[in-house]
């Protein structure tokens, strides 16, 4: 005040600077916090498939400001660290297995002893196979006018190519099967 300045005028100016600065580097903040979460927290790698709310993808860079993720279709997508520190992430690349449950339709007016093959040749293809680390096989319902059968097949391991290839070749053992045992899907 002894040089002629308001000296509450500055503090205020100061202060409201302070505070358009703090507001322009709360986001910038926020996503460097979300990196060092990732880092730390290491809920994923580079290359791993991973799914959250709104994106999936494999992972292809992680960044200070942000993670980007190559989706099914081929395109990048770039999710701010912000939200990948408070997301709720799947790591599809950590599952130990790959589960599929599929229905197989017979019409109702098979013979009992027809289903009774049917549900043993599933449970000879599907468990028999060197991938194969847990099966459950049930005759569960009558649909309308036919039977459901329902296979539930967990595959050893999380390579996807791997599996779909297997996938398909049991299924195609089993199509070819009942083909031959005169077992029709309905």
């Amino acid at each position: 005040q002894n040089l002629g300045i308001d000296i509450t005028a500055v503090i205020t100016s100061l202060s409201i600077g302070g505070l358009a600065v703090g507001l322009a580097a709360q986001d910038t903040l926020g996503n460097l916090f979300g990196a060092v979460a990732v880092f730390v927290d290491k809920p994923f790698r580079l290359g791993d498939q991973i799914k959250l709310d709104g994106a999936e993808g494999a992972v292809e860079a992680i960044g200070l400001r942000s993670t980007r993720l190559r989706n099914p279709d081929g395109q990048l997508v770039t999710v701010p660290n912000k939200i990948m520190g408070n997301a709720i992430i799947t790591n599809i690349t950590a599952r130990p297995n790959i589960k599929t449950t599929m229905n197989l339709v017979l019409a109702q007016s098979l013979p009992a002893e027809k289903v009774k093959r049917a549900l043993a040749l599933l449970k000879e293809i599907y468990g028999a196979h060197p991938m194969t680390a847990d099966l459950s096989i049930s005759f569960n319902r009558f649909a309308g006018r036919h039977i459901n059968i329902q296979i539930a097949h967990w595959w050893r391991g999380s390579d996807n190519a791997k599996y779909l290839v297997g996938i398909q070749a049991m299924n195609l053992e089993v199509k070819e099967r009942f083909d031959a045992e005169g077992i029709s899907l309905a």
